[in-house]
């Protein structure tokens, strides 16, 4: 099957990864990074050259055999996955393979059996759950196809998975996508610093006259800080103007602002926006009949909902529970008699007097309304930052800029949020309509058994020293192979660079999914490449680490390694997937240091039944 061009390509490959790194794990990245890029046939000639080097590896054999069933080889690959599965029970990427196997020859009895042993491994394993929906449609159970692919889309969220969904007469749910595992700051926007800056204290007293001078310094701090806003909007909405304008009439530059934002962070982000949209807040707004477009950031008024909704009930709180109480406790302050026009016919200090109980009782009505709404804002947190992280990843924006060195796009940044940040300053500008609910309060109640003196510094500002937070992406996740075949995800978008000598390209083989992880688990070892003796210890030590991960089966989804993640492919060739584990707080990835380096890591293959051979593709031909 494999035509004799091929077979010379992949043996230079095969013969110059071998020469340059001595080592049998390298060549099997080098196989996994044609399987990547589409080139198949290079792929399996060189994962079965590193089987033939290394008969022990259950990774390499795992994939060989996955690479088998996934281009019509499903006879072939069995008798590995038999043998694999007799020394790594239980194993569900092994589970799996044999079931798309029985699937690719139509024994649809054996792989359901293996297809159903998969998912109780791992209940919503992509792979095993797609087959099994395939399966149970061509049976005639269209409830179960629906369930078994509701649980595929609970692992990797995909457009066409979506789709298969819409014709089975099933409308996906926000509760269906599945959880967004991509780090973020936790409150990025700083909301809660902001809203935690408004004063507790009003003047409780004549006497207490430097807490209403510092509440005139906050509202002026609040009226410079949405100065600084409104001069940052300008810009912004200038920038903003501008890239349309360029994109609208430039392709080229149209291709590469949309190109970058096909990434797997940026779908599940967009349609989980859209979703949790339609379900909250549907007729609130008339733009949500636009919600199918593919831009969900140019729908401007609805990226401030949950916020203003937030926004709206603090101010519900402030209405009942600060302002109408105090209108009460004035009208009962002036029924006493005690008024502006009253202080000639009372002693100034029966007035004061007077005026301090009010004040205190104020004071008291206030503080408790300025804590309810920090208290709704705390409570509301997680819903924030889940609104907020959902509105940052699916927002188009510029991507990053990358120059000859692709690590150029691992170091800073270079500008690229401009809608980010004026979607950030929409949020800012409702957070600033709650500061302006205590302008009432800023009054100083003066003493009138004394002259009245002038306020010291009137035009002083002070907001707590907050400043406007940058919106910087600081998640990136970059995957590599021997081959200098490149992916870098960076917040929400993916840029690749491949090797001038091996073209990525589309082919009709389904690539199915992948788990990686370093070889590298103990964390007690330097970095491969940082060996003082030379390539000697390096090998040594690549060895030493082969013997120990031999005891071990081929990576798999119910048993992650700490720096294990996965990717999945559509079966167009698209990557549709990556899943990454994340440390307690959901800031950052779980393994810190788990960057691929190409060499030190391990790669474990998921197939998808052979178009080819499949079962329900023959049915769907018919």
């Amino acid at each position: 099957m494999i035509p004799a061009i091929e077979k010379k390509e992949a043996l230079e490959i095969y013969n110059e990864t071998k020469a340059e790194y001595k080592f049998v794990a390298v060549i099997a990245n080098a196989a996994s990074g044609c399987w990547m890029l589409g080139h198949w046939e290079k792929a399996l000639f060189i994962m079965g050259r590193a089987c033939i080097d290394d008969i022990t590896d259950a990774d390499n054999l795992n994939n060989y055999a996955a690479f088998l069933i996934s281009t019509g080889g499903e006879q072939a690959a069995l008798p590995i996955l038999l043998y694999l599965n007799h020394k790594y029970p239980k194993n569900s990427t092994i589970q799996n393979n044999i079931g798309q196997a029985w699937f690719g020859l139509g024994d649809l009895s054996n792989a359901k059996k293996y297809l159903d042993s998969t998912t109780k491994l791992y209940i919503n394993h992509s792979m095993a759950n797609t087959s099994l929906s395939q399966i149970y449609l061509s049976q005639g159970d269209s409830s179960r196809s629906i369930a078994f692919l509701k649980a595929a889309i609970k692992e990797t969220y995909d457009p066409d998975k979506e789709a298969q969904l819409l014709n089975l007469g099933y409308t996906l749910k926000y509760a269906d996508m599945p959880p967004f595992n991509y780090p973020m700051k936790k409150d990025p926007f700083g909301i809660i610093p902001l809203i935690n800056a408004i004063p507790e204290n009003s003047q409780s007293s004549i006497e207490d006259g430097e807490t209403a001078l510092e509440m005139q310094r906050y509202l002026n701090g609040v009226e410079n800080f949405k100065q600084e806003l409104n001069n940052e909007n300008a810009v912004l909405d200038k920038k903003l103007y501008q890239r349309s304008i360029i994109i609208s009439s430039d392709s080229t530059s149209r291709v590469a602002f949309l190109d970058p934002h096909n990434s797997p962070a940026y779908k599940h982000a967009a349609r989980s926006l859209q979703l949790f949209i339609i379900e909250n807040f549907a007729g609130r707004s008339p733009l949500l009949t636009q919600l199918l477009l593919p831009f969900p950031n140019l729908i401007q008024d609805i990226d401030l909902i949950p916020v203003e909704k937030i926004v709206e009930d603090c101010k519900k709180i402030w209405f009942d529970s600060v302002l109408m109480p105090i209108r009460i406790l004035g009208i009962t302050l002036v029924s006493s008699g005690t008024n502006d026009a009253d202080i000639n016919q009372l002693d100034c200090e029966n007035y004061n007097a007077k005026i301090n109980a009010y004040l205190a009782k104020r004071q008291e009505i206030y503080r408790n309304g300025v804590r309810m709404i920090k208290q709704e804002f705390i409570n509301k947190s997680d819903q924030l930052n889940e609104w907020i992280m959902l509105k940052l990843y699916g927002t188009m924006d510029d991507p990053p800029t990358t120059e000859d060195d692709f690590a150029y796009a691992l170091i800073g940044h270079t500008g690229y949020t401009i809608w980010r940040e004026r979607s950030r300053n929409k949020d800012y500008d409702l957070l600033l309509d709650i500061m302006d609910e205590i302008s009432e309060f800023k009054e100083r109640y003066k003493s009138a058994c004394e002259s009245q003196t002038p306020d010291p510094n009137p035009g002083a500002k002070n907001l707590s020293h907050h400043k406007v937070r940058r919106v910087e992406c600081e998640y990136i996740k970059r995957v590599l192979t021997p081959l200098r075949y490149d992916f870098v995800l960076k917040c929400n978008t993916i840029t690749e660079k491949t090797n001038p000598k091996l073209a990525k390209r589309k082919t009709n083989v389904n690539k199915g999914s992948g788990q990686s992880s370093s070889r590298n688990q103990t964390g007690s070892r330097a970095p491969l490449f940082n060996r003082p003796n030379g390539p000697s210890e390096l090998f040594y030590d690549l060895a030493e680490q082969e013997n120990t991960n031999q005891n071990t089966g081929p990576l798999n989804a119910e048993n992650k390694d700490l720096s294990q993640f996965s990717i999945e492919y559509d079966r167009w060739g698209n990557l549709i997937g990556i899943n990454l584990q994340l440390n307690k707080d959901r800031t950052g990835l779980a393994d810190p240091k788990s960057e691929e380096t190409g060499v030190d890591s391990r790669w474990s293959w998921n197939a998808i039944a052979s178009p080819e051979k499949g079962f329900l593709n023959k049915l769907l031909i018919k």
